[in-house]
C-alpha cells in the first residue's frame, strides 16, 4: 500500500510538471505593436528575428506566425509568408486573422481567386469582423466584379459604420462600375458645349 502511494505521488508529480511545461503563457501582448513598429521603420530583419524568438517560446500560438508572414510579405518572400500562415491555420483553424493574412498575401501575388477563398474563410469563422469584407471586396474589384465588391463594402459598413476604408472603397467601386456611363456623359457635355460655342461664333 505504501509503495502504491509513493508510485501514485511520483506519477502525479510527473503529470503536474508536464501540464506546467505545456501550459505556456499567451504571447506577449506587446509583440504585435513591436513588430508593426519595426516594419514601419523598415527594420525587417529585426522584426523577423523578434517573430522567430516569440515562435520559439509560443510555437503553438497562431499570432507570431501571422506576424512573421506580414514581415515576409513586406520582404517579398511570398511563398514563405504563405507557409507561415499555413502553420498558423493548422494550429488554430478558427483563427480568422490567419485566413485573412494569407488572403492578403495571395492578393499581393495577384492570385485573386485564392485571396477571395481565404477572405471568405475568415468571414465564415468570424462574420462580425469587418476587414475581410473590405479585403474581399477589393479583390472582387480586381476581377471587375463591382456588384459583389459593393455588396461586401456595404456589409462591412453595417458592422462598422465608421470604417473609412470601406467608405472610400464603395465610392471607388461605384465610379468604376459606371465609368463608361460617366465618360460618355462627359463626352456628350463637352460636345454640346463646343456645338453651342460654334453656333455663337
Amino acid at each position: 500500500m505504501r509503495k502504491a502511494s509513493i508510485l501514485f505521488l511520483i506519477v502525479f508529480l510527473i503529470l503536474s510538471m508536464s501540464v506546467n511545461l505545456w501550459a505556456e503563457p499567451p504571447p506577449n501582448d506587446e509583440l504585435t505593436e513591436q513588430v508593426l513598429e519595426l516594419i514601419d521603420q523598415g527594420q525587417l530583419d529585426e522584426a523577423l528575428a523578434l517573430c522567430d524568438e516569440d515562435i520559439g517560446r509560443h510555437w503553438n500560438k497562431p499570432v507570431p506566425y501571422c506576424l512573421k508572414a506580414q514581415v515576409l510579405l513586406k520582404m517579398g518572400e511570398y511563398e514563405r509568408a504563405v507557409s507561415e500562415c499555413d502553420y498558423a491555420i493548422e494550429i488554430a483553424p478558427d483563427a480568422a486573422f490567419a485566413y485573412h493574412m494569407r488572403g492578403e498575401i495571395y492578393h499581393e501575388m495577384k492570385e485573386y481567386d485564392n485571396a477571395i477563398r481565404d477572405y471568405t474563410n475568415a468571414i465564415d469563422v468570424d462574420p462580425d469582423w469587418s476587414p475581410p469584407y473590405v479585403s474581399r471586396g477589393t479583390a472582387y474589384m480586381k476581377k471587375q466584379m463591382y456588384d459583389a465588391a459593393i455588396a461586401d463594402f456595404n456589409k462591412s459598413l453595417k458592422i462598422d459604420p465608421d470604417y473609412t476604408q470601406a467608405k472610400v472603397s464603395i465610392l471607388w467601386a461605384q465610379i468604376l462600375k459606371n465609368i463608361w456611363f460617366i465618360l460618355g456623359s462627359i463626352i456628350i457635355l463637352i460636345g454640346a458645349r463646343f456645338t453651342l460655342i460654334g453656333r455663337k461664333g
